[in-house]
């Protein structure tokens, strides 16, 4: 069994991955600013207070999440271009230390 490592790839796709994140963070960030607009959306009576708290509950823990998924999706993307650069200098090594032994079998 062997399998094949693409090292620019990875690092590609890693970078790829931290630039989603980027974007999903900028769009909650628009999000939320957006949603806050329409904080007194629900009313100032006892009803509307009880509806906007119940709102503001579910709206923080959702940011909460989807903040936590863009962090998340970042670090994962970090991982992988760390993996990538791993890949590479093993590569790199492996690759000079056949050309050292090749040398010395020419001695």
């Amino acid at each position: 069994m062997s399998f094949e490592i693409d090292p620019d790839g990875m690092a590609g796709s890693g970078r790829d991955m931290e630039a989603v994140a980027e974007h999903l963070a900028e769009v909650l960030e628009a999000f939320s600013a957006k949603i806050s607009g329409y904080a007194d959306a629900p009313g100032n009576d006892e009803i509307g207070g009880l509806i906007g708290d119940a709102h503001q509950a579910v709206f923080e823990f959702a940011m909460e999440s989807f903040g936590g998924a863009a962090e998340g999706i970042g670090l994962a993307g970090q991982d992988i271009g760390g993996s990538a650069q791993a890949y590479a200098e093993a590569e790199e090594s492996i690759k000079q230390s056949i050309e050292k032994y090749d040398k010395s079998l020419e001695r």
